[in-house]
């Protein structure tokens, strides 16, 4: 089982190290491939993924806290029951990624890739998802009170019964939604008459 604490890694290719059940502490990864790598219940803490690709890794049942992955490629990877926690994930892609029972608390998913993906009664609330493309996402049902969606990308994400109270959706439009039940504030009812024409007196 590898423990790594404070190690730096450059351009270097990982695939072949076996992460399952590590424990990874400060340490600094970029531009580094973990191609199918095995990472099943990994533990990173603290820890910065700067422009790896990490495509068709097996993540599932990992737990990240604090950590970083900044334009990473998670395209096909298994992140099956994973754990972020207070996590920046900006400019990551997770194209064909499995986030079947992921959990995220807090952090910042800005200009992330979540295309088409299923986050379905998900708790996201504080999340900042700034310019975030969530274009066909299942978000029904989810919490997403006090999050940052501001220039998200929503078309035809299905938004019906979750909750956006709090949350800033300044530029956001909403085209072929459905916000069956979701709960706004005042504010955000506004928002989305206005992005259908309405004027709002």
């Amino acid at each position: 089982m590898i423990e790594w604490s404070g190690r730096e890694f450059e351009g270097e290719d990982l695939r072949d190290v076996d992460f399952s059940e590590g424990d990874l502490k400060d340490c600094k990864f970029v531009n580094c491939s973990f191609q199918h790598a095995q990472m099943k219940e990994l533990q990173t803490s603290g820890c910065q993924f700067i422009g790896c690709d990490l495509s068709g890794a097996q993540l599932n049942n990992s737990v990240h806290h604090n950590s970083a992955f900044v334009n990473c490629m998670f395209q096909s990877a298994n992140l099956f029951v994973s754990q972020f926690t207070g996590c920046k994930m900006t400019g990551s892609s997770f194209l064909s990624a499995t986030l079947t029972g992921t959990t995220i608390s807090g952090g910042d998913f800005s200009y992330v890739n979540l295309r088409s993906q299923d986050l379905k009664g998900q708790k996201l609330r504080g999340v900042r998802f700034v310019e975030a493309d969530l274009y066909g996402c299942t978000l029904e049902k989810a919490d997403l009170r006090d999050t940052d969606l501001s220039r998200a990308i929503l078309a035809h994400s299905k938004l019906s019964g979750a909750d956006f109270r709090g949350a800033m959706m300044d530029g956001v439009a909403f085209v072929n939604v459905d916000v069956r039940g979701a709960r706004l504030d005042l504010q955000q009812a506004v928002l989305f008459a206005r992005s259908f024409g309405a004027k709002v007196d």
